[in-house]
């Protein structure tokens, strides 16, 4: 199913269709029914903010009724997110651009593991992308140690952006959360996460404001000339088989668009948990981080690729606490590519590539994209263009 998108909702109250405090209603209905629908719930949020949300959508509302224009309110005028608990109500780069917070998120955190949208047994990664991926808000802002919005929006079937390394300044308000950790959006399409980066990073780049409605691309979506590094170990006998056929599958479909592919060596899960350790400049550790940077951007700047495409996971999601059978390794093989991106500070896009069934249910295998430091619109706009080909933009789970 598809529920309402941030572009969706911000031009229905532009177009006078509908109300910031109709859309608030609306939402924080999603978020009582798919919170009551089990005896526990997915446990996607900590709070709900019913009260102080409805006060502001009305207020918002008398400024359009007295003519202010949606537009000179905010590029998010009446859309309603949540944010993680962490960061609080008092966003105010989000309600500058005229969002209305209606609930937090849970963080992940040890044992309190938070349920999948697409079966309530299995892990989501973070409450942000449960939230956004079960269709109870359209958007979210997750706060995190780095690496946490691309690893819970693969799990969840959300679109998620990390950001390049100081490319969203961290929240005026943070009630607690991890040090030199990473703020950035999660959507359940490229184009409304491009909307909230926006918002937050407070960019005027004209290709962000305009990236949910990208102009020029032929039909199918891709242009010619992109080329896509892959890692070596996307291909791995250890990965589970649907995960690799859906990888596959996405290749194949690219490549009939003119997509070209070069296969990649990147660091190691060893040389990824060593540059890891914080030892100061002058260490091995420091020098492991260097190369990883420096093999980065030898793939963008001599190889002229376009992004790094790789598997989220070695699998669907597992079930909440559990541990996976033999797969440790690909885990960590996969686990590298992600870790190392953050550790140079580049920009990830995690974008829903397949639904694959696990018993009665189905559940998503999403993939990375991951760009060069400081391209955040250019692996937004790659992301875009592959997510018409997959066709998943808007999904949610079952209510």
């Amino acid at each position: 199913m598809t529920a309402p998108g941030v572009a969706e909702i911000r031009d229905a109250i532009a177009a006078g269709g509908s109300s910031a405090s109709e859309q608030v209603r609306a939402c924080l209905a999603r978020i009582a029914a798919i919170e009551g629908a089990s005896d526990r719930g997915l446990g996607a949020f900590t709070r709900v903010h019913g009260e102080r949300a409805l006060a502001r959508a009305e207020a918002l509302d008398a400024r359009i009724k007295h003519g202010e224009s949606p537009s000179a309110i905010g590029p998010l005028a009446g859309v309603p997110v949540a944010v993680s608990d962490a960061i609080g109500t008092g966003y105010q780069r989000l309600e500058a651009a005229g969002a209305v917070i209606v609930a937090s998120s849970a963080m992940s955190a040890g044992e309190s593991a938070i349920g999948n949208p697409w079966d309530p047994t299995r892990d989501a990664g973070d409450g942000s992308a449960a939230a956004v991926a079960s269709g109870a808000v359209p958007a979210a802002v997750c706060f995190g140690p780095r690496g946490t919005i691309a690893r819970a929006s693969a799990l969840s079937g959300a679109v998620g952006l990390t950001p390049s390394s100081g490319a969203v300044p961290p929240p005026e308000v943070v009630a607690s959360g991890p040090d030199g950790g990473e703020i950035g959006p999660v959507t359940r399409s490229v184009g409304d996460a491009a909307l909230l980066f926006d918002a937050v990073s407070g960019s005027d780049r004209h290709e962000l404001h305009e990236l949910h409605n990208l102009r020029g691309l032929r039909d199918g979506g891709i242009p010619g000339g992109v080329t896509l590094a892959v890692p070596a170990s996307a291909g791995g006998e250890s990965i589970d088989p649907r995960a690799r056929l859906v990888f596959g599958l996405l290749a194949r479909a690219l490549g009939e668009r003119d997509v070209a592919f070069e296969e990649v060596e990147l660091a190691s899960a060893a040389e990824v948990r060593a540059a890891s350790l914080d030892g100061g400049d002058a260490t091995p550790e420091a020098e492991t981080r260097r190369l990883i940077r420096s093999d980065y951007q030898a793939i963008f700047d001599v190889m002229g690729c376009d992004a790094v495409l790789a598997p989220a996971a070695v699998c669907p999601a597992r079930e909440a606490g559990g541990e996976s059978d033999g797969a440790s390794d690909a885990d960590a093989a996969e686990d590298a590519v992600l870790a190392g991106a953050c550790l140079a500070g580049l920009p990830v896009v995690s974008i829903p590539a397949g639904f694959v069934p696990e018993g009665d249910r189905t559940l998503p295998i999403g993939v990375h994209l991951i760009g060069p430091e400081g391209g955040d619109a250019r692996v937004l706009r790659v992301a875009h263009e592959i997510e018409s080909v997959t066709g998943f933009a808007g999904r949610c789970a079952s209510a």
